[in-house]
């Protein structure tokens, strides 16, 4: 003899869920309140009647419920929220009609389904979604941007997209017209735009010497340059000597000596850039570069500026 098949029914919240099981003959069983601790939540799964169809609905926190249950063994539902209650006809709305709901939807065979994507598929899911949602933030930025010069009858007309290489010029000159505020605060907006490796290391790095207890902090250290205290960070930025891209950042306390073992972070014919500048020596004066065993060179900041 078969066991008899049950039907379960997921109200899930942000921080509960309701369970509701209905057998195969529709007699139904009591609800159960479950907490999102996954600890508990996965036991309680554990109770439940073996390769069970479980349906949720398609709320923010579904991912790890749908692969919870996976991992116990069932087979979840994901069910479209509109669709399944518009479908359960129902006037009143509690926690516990509603997972009786999805349960009794499930053994009629009348579930919205709505896809499962894989686990990999999820995950990169995500990579879009905040790409989305950096292009909002831009927009919204530059909407701002043309809403204040159209306050002040600025306008540009020379190119088509003023956000561009020639109308960032443009506009860094239009701006300048604007009341000392408002322009300050353009220049602000205009700041947030795409940048490099370099970029967001030193935009990551720490603000100043001290942590956010607002003690010392022993990984970075300041440096003196005559009568004047510079930040302590140091960047070791590794560059193909061909293209002249950045391959590779080490941020370092300006207390730190490059050594030949941080080579290895460099290509053959790659240079390593320190960020800490000496004086500046006179233009065709030869610099002087250390010689390592791998082919690559250490080359002094001084390469740099000239």
């Amino acid at each position: 003899m078969q066991p008899m098949k049950h039907y379960i029914g997921d109200d899930a919240h942000k921080k509960y869920s309701v369970f509701s099981i209905v057998n195969e003959k529709g007699v139904m069983s009591s609800c159960e309140r479950v907490p999102h601790d996954k600890e508990t939540y996965r036991k309680y799964l554990s109770t439940l009647p073996e390769n069970s169809p479980i349906a949720i609905e398609s709320v923010g926190n579904w991912y790890w419920m749908v692969e919870a249950m996976e991992q116990a063994g069932h087979t979840p539902i994901l069910v479209h929220p509109r669709k399944a209650k518009l479908m359960m006809g129902r006037i009143n709305k509690t926690d516990k009609l509603d997972a009786r709901g999805l349960a009794i939807l499930g053994l009629n065979g009348s579930l919205p389904e709505v896809w499962i994507p894989p686990a990999e598929i999820r995950d990169q899911r995500e990579l879009s979604r905040m790409r989305m949602a950096l292009v909002s933030v831009r927009t919204k930025f530059k909407n701002r941007i043309h809403a204040t010069l159209a306050k002040y009858a600025i306008v540009i007309d020379e190119v088509s997209d003023v956000f561009g290489v020639k109308g960032r010029e443009l506009l860094k000159e239009s701006i300048k017209e604007l009341p000392f505020e408002t322009r300050q605060s353009v220049e602000e907006q205009l700041i947030l735009r795409e940048g490099t490796i370099v970029d967001a290391t030193i935009i990551s790095a720490p603000s100043s010497t001290k942590n956010r207890d607002n003690a010392r902090d022993n990984e970075m250290h300041s440096t003196k340059k005559g009568n004047q205290w510079y930040f302590g960070m140091k960047a070791h930025i590794g560059t193909d000597t061909g293209k002249g891209l950045v391959h590779s950042v080490v941020v370092t306390n300006a207390q730190f000596t490059i050594h030949k073992s941080w080579i290895s972070y460099c290509t053959a014919k790659s240079k390593l850039y320190t960020g800490i500048a000496p004086i500046p020596v006179r233009k065709g004066e030869q610099n002087m570069k250390e010689k390592a065993s791998s082919g690559a060179s250490i080359v002094k900041a001084t390469d740099i500026i000239n």
